[in-house]
């Protein structure tokens, strides 16, 4: 099984935040919950997610998913970390939700991804305008361009 996490590097450049991101794995994910719940800040992103799927012919609305905001350690800006008793577990970093609040695209972005892994059974692909690249920097430009096709491709696969 793949577990996917996303790191986060802050670097300060004249007053701009460029975010650099490097992906590393867990061995062992964290399992508390045992019950659909959606933190209710990332609840906008979740029905755009489930809607955007029914828009293009899929339904995901009998999955359930553990999605919240919390504190991971380390570097981590997300991670999806598999299904347990067929509940799909989610995390942001409370750390990079707060830093990504003010950028709807990217947090935008960051769920979609992790929700691609969780719901859609997705791996990473090499193609940059594509929400399944591992690399964020490369996608966002594209992502706000191209936002509509982009999710088109996510949920053709």
């Amino acid at each position: 099984m793949s577990i996917f996490n996303i790191s986060k590097v802050n670097i300060m450049n004249k007053g701009k935040i460029l975010l650099v991101f490097l992906f590393t794995s867990c061995l062992s994910p964290f399992v508390d919950e045992d019950i659909h719940s959606v933190d209710y800040r990332l609840e906008y992103y979740y029905n755009s997610f489930l809607q955007d799927g029914l828009k293009r012919g899929v339904n995901l609305e009998n999955q359930s998913v553990v999605l919240r905001i919390i504190d991971l350690e380390g570097e981590r800006m997300g991670i999806h970390m598999g299904r347990y008793d067929n509940i799909a577990h989610v995390a942001i970093d409370v750390e990079s939700y707060n830093l990504l609040n003010d950028d709807s695209t990217i947090l935008k972005l960051l769920v979609y991804h992790e929700l691609g892994h969780a719901f859609l059974n997705l791996d990473h692909v090499e193609n940059c305008s594509h929400i399944m690249n591992a690399n964020i920097l490369c996608v966002v430009r594209d992502f706000r361009i191209e936002e509509q096709q982009m999710i088109d491709e996510l949920f053709s696969q």
